[in-house]
């Protein structure tokens, strides 16, 4: 991801290429996963389905591999995502939309790294955001714009479809962006409005050695506690202008994909009168300007 937003176009791409083959030589981007991994817990390229034995040091994954497998593709499809979406042409890096028959892997579970273990997946506490949630929410926002993305890549798009039905999907892709986030954003709290009874104002670190003044296991408990609170309401801010970042992102890609389809659509027709969908269109462009200035605004 450095590499995309320092424009090191090259080194994003190999890299993602990269990454792109060991998911798929893996199977981490099949929907029911990983078939095998070593007994180890490193991955395993054993074969499951075509007629070979599998050795005994191979086993089904457990669930720390799983989650890590999801997360790994979940990132590079983020990273290929933001690539078209600045504009960087790559043949190689092509992750085909989903579909029923090869559907997308599910997202990561939503739960904090201390509840997956090899063994089970523990419930996430009541009213704690995970941190991975934010990662999801990034994610469901270029799903949002799926269906748009089947269209274009289809080699046939020009033939198949007119340029209208492409603007409809267009325009559905924005609002489900809009909805998308504002679920997120929603979600993203702690429900914890108050202090911890006895928390300090001010920073007071427990002393780490036992007998000496403020070594009480019950002070350290309170001031770990209240400072983890703390770091978590930062972080999902942070959070937030994440998502918020992503979204303007997604939908000026949008707009700006509405705009080369109706330029090429005028110049092949006389008529050109604003439809109700154009309108909404600049609508849409000009509460993308106050959105971005109002996120601006936001980060402190």
């Amino acid at each position: 991801m450095t590499g995309v937003y320092t424009r090191n176009w090259h080194k994003a791409r190999v890299y993602l290429e990269q990454c792109l083959t060991i998911t798929r030589l893996l199977g981490i981007h099949k929907a029911s996963g990983p078939d095998y991994i070593n007994a180890d817990g490193s991955p395993s390229l054993a074969p499951s389905t075509n007629g070979h034995d599998i050795s005994d040091q191979h086993v089904p994954p457990n669930a720390v591999f799983v989650e890590l497998g999801k997360r790994v593709y979940w990132l590079v499809f983020m990273a290929v995502k933001t690539l078209q979406q600045l504009g960087v042409p790559s043949e190689e890096l092509n992750i085909l939309p989903a579909s029923k028959a090869k559907p997308y892997p599910s997202l990561p579970v939503e739960v904090d790294d201390g509840s997956v273990t090899h063994t089970r997946l523990f419930d996430q506490p009541e009213g704690v955001a995970p941190e991975i949630s934010g990662f999801n929410a990034n994610v469901r926002v270029h799903l949002s714009y799926n269906k748009f993305s089947i269209i274009e890549s289809s080699e046939y798009v020009d033939e198949v479809l007119a340029s209208d039905i492409q603007k409809r999907f267009i325009k559905q892709s924005l609002q489900s962006v809009r909805q998308t986030v504002q679920d997120a954003v929603s979600n993203l709290s702690l429900k914890i409005e108050q202090p911890v009874e006895g928390a300090p104002q001010q920073p007071n670190y427990p002393s780490p050695v036992q007998g000496m003044p403020g070594s009480r296991p019950e002070d350290a408990f309170r001031n770990n506690q209240y400072y983890y609170i703390q770091h978590r309401r930062v972080q999902l801010e942070v959070q937030k202008i994440n998502i918020l970042a992503n979204a303007l992102s997604s939908r000026s890609y949008l707009i700006e994909k509405y705009y080369k389809i109706e330029n090429v659509s005028n110049s092949s027709s006389s008529s050109s009168s604003p439809t109700p969908l154009a309108h909404d269109i600049m609508d849409e462009r000009e509460d993308l300007v106050t959105d971005f200035v109002a996120l601006l605004n936001t980060i402190h």
